[in-house]
């Protein structure tokens, strides 16, 4: 898959003459052949015994042969989401990375975990205009007991429902 994607958009949002981001490979190269036990092989590049081969498949899409999401897949979304999301001593900071879209096309919406437990959620909406940023203070979470507690925010489009990313912290 697209090993360091969100480190090359990021060069994209800060450079504006650098182009990128491109998918060349959607899916992986392969073909499934069935074990006796039921599970899959995926076969590339001469594994079929095909010759004369070139060698030149891959697997380095980004979903699996069988189509199935890859590694790769989720950190595409993540790098090709409308906003970028940093927490800095307790203050959200969102960038709108769009080029034409206000956030307040968007909802903006939190859930809160305490080991794995849903404690809290909302939502809110801000007016962002392209390729500027906000700061945003969601209330203080505070469990001295807690192993793990975790925010995540995602982003969802107003017009569809659609979820459009979002980030974990």
């Amino acid at each position: 898959g697209p090993g360091s994607f969100k480190e090359y958009m990021d060069l994209v949002y800060k450079y504006p003459r650098i182009v990128g981001g491109c998918v060349w490979e959607w899916c992986d190269h392969a073909k499934g052949v069935k074990n006796p036990d039921g599970s899959v092989n995926y076969l590339y590049g001469g594994d079929n015994g095909d010759w004369p081969n070139n060698g030149n498949f891959c697997c380095d899409g980004i979903v699996l042969p069988d189509r199935s999401f890859s590694t790769g897949a989720y950190e595409m979304k993540e790098a090709y989401a409308p906003f970028r999301t940093n927490l800095e001593k307790g203050v959200f900071e969102i960038e709108n990375v769009l080029d034409f879209t206000n956030s307040k096309e968007y909802t903006f919406r939190w859930v809160h975990t305490v080991d794995g437990v849903e404690k809290e959620k909302g939502e809110f909406s801000l007016e962002i205009p392209p390729h500027k940023k906000a700061e945003f203070r969601l209330p203080e979470f505070a469990d001295e007991k807690a192993i793990i507690s975790a925010v995540d925010i995602s982003y969802i489009r107003n017009a569809d429902g659609e979820n459009c990313g979002g980030k974990s912290f």
